[in-house]
């Protein structure tokens, strides 16, 4: 269709498909070495002859956006007290919750299920909170 003049856009609108398609075939061709000749004048979707208006044998290359440089400095990780100034309080709340369900009527009931379920985690939460009261210097706590 190329060599009867027909433009891109005309050949798309035969073939149903884009003109881009119709372009990037064309330009394929091209590239394998096969002829596709685009002539100087081409006929248009309304019949009348036109000079093409692109004659470009290669694609256009279009230089890939440099990555935007992050101008702003990585902010300040909040004071390592902070952690501390929350986790502390919810702590004391937590262990206050447990010691509260020993003095609950349901708890000889449930010590069994209790201990099977959570002594293993209740032990590794003694061990690391001796830990982290060793590491801030407070009173040797044997192990």
């Amino acid at each position: 269709m190329s060599g009867k003049k027909l433009s891109q856009r005309a050949i798309s609108d035969v073939l149903g498909v884009s003109k881009g398609t119709v372009q990037n075939d064309q330009r394929e061709l091209e590239q394998g070495g096969q002829s596709c000749p685009l002539p100087d004048n081409m006929v248009s979707l309304n019949g009348t002859t036109q000079p093409r208006k692109h004659n470009k044998s290669e694609p256009e290359t279009v230089e890939p956006e440099p990555e935007p440089v992050d101008t702003q400095p990585e902010p300040k990780p909040s004071p390592l007290i902070d952690d501390f100034r929350d986790a502390v309080p919810q702590l004391r709340n937590d262990i206050s919750l447990m010691l509260d369900s020993l003095d609950d009527e349901r708890f000889l009931k449930a010590r069994s299920a209790i201990r099977k379920a959570f002594l293993d985690d209740l032990l590794d939460a003694e061990n690391a909170l001796k830990t982290v009261i060793a590491a801030v210097g407070g009173p040797n706590v044997s192990s």
